[in-house]
């Protein structure tokens, strides 16, 4: 029995539902429905649904979506978790090498039923991250772009990002990990288990989804005049052998800032969050064909 989380609003999610249907009950295996109708909604049909006994959810949007389901279920290790992508961006479905271009692919490959254990961010605070964690630039860039809806996906963010840096002001941080303390006046800085963010740009070309690692990437001030020249390198992830980059391998980070700065977990923003997190190793139960 799988148990289907959806957004069908949109043309491409009614499509969505008739593919998945279809191919359903043409190999006669059970499955329910159910439709987001809010924000946050996902996280609620995820929390009801592992209320039931159930065994396999399958999220069918972007990752905002999947953000949403691994944060509504309870006890994730005891859940499988399939993905299907529908977003703009699909930065987590890049890194987990899932099927972009067709549902039906993306659902088959699902159904092969071989499972892989990926990692995910753990907040103090409870919360999840499957991807990226973030403070800096991308918070604004989210900002800018949440008012922009002609664009989409990484357009959408390089339109914002163009917009953001004419005058940006460098974010003052603290960084704790393995035992060091470190302080910055940064552009951003990202806590990565997986590589890419924005919609497809390489913000941690290190990262591994399965490692039982983070990546620590910070991205430092620099001279206004120079970051129409980096802008490329940091699009392609040449970034993070420059001067201006500082990169570790990490198991947990703490970072603290004076003012009140918001936060984006897999590109939803939060306010208020305190920003200390740890890698789980092997917390989610992935179902896909990408595994063999």
């Amino acid at each position: 029995m799988y148990h289907i989380i959806i957004n069908a609003s949109s043309k491409k999610g009614q499509q969505a539902v008739k593919e998945i249907s279809k191919e359903l009950a043409r190999r006669s295996i059970e499955y329910k429905f159910y439709f987001t109708q809010y924000p946050k909604h996902a996280q609620e049909l995820a929390k009801e649904i592992e209320a039931t006994g159930a065994e396999n959810i399958i999220g069918v949007g972007g990752d905002g979506t999947f953000h949403e389901i691994i944060n509504g279920i309870q006890n994730l290790s005891e859940i499988n978790l399939g993905f299907i992508p529908m977003g703009s961006g699909n930065d987590f479905a890049t890194c987990a090498r899932l099927n972009k271009r067709s549902i039906k692919k993306a659902l088959n490959d699902i159904l092969v039923g071989n499972i892989k254990k990926l990692d995910y961010i753990q907040f103090e605070s409870g919360l999840r991250c499957l991807n990226i964690a973030g403070t800096g630039l991308d918070v604004e860039v989210l900002k800018k772009t949440l008012a922009m809806r002609r664009l989409k996906g990484r357009p959408n963010y390089l339109w914002g990002l163009i917009r953001v840096l004419k005058d940006f002001e460098p974010y003052k941080i603290d960084v704790e990990f393995d035992g060091q303390k470190k302080s910055y006046e940064c552009i951003m800085v990202g806590v990565c288990n997986g590589a890419y963010f924005g919609g497809g740009m390489k913000l941690s070309p290190f990262s591994d989804i399965s490692d039982g690692k983070l990546n620590l990437v910070v991205i430092k001030m620099v001279k206004r005049s120079k970051i129409k020249f980096i802008l490329p390198k940091f699009l392609r992830g040449g970034h993070i052998d420059m001067y201006f980059t500082e990169h570790y391998l990490v198991d947990k980070v703490k970072i603290s800032y004076d003012e009140s700065y918001k936060v984006e977990l897999d590109g939803e923003i939060y306010s208020g969050l305190d920003f200390n997190c740890h890698v789980v190793q092997g917390g989610i139960n992935m179902l896909g064909k990408f595994l063999d």
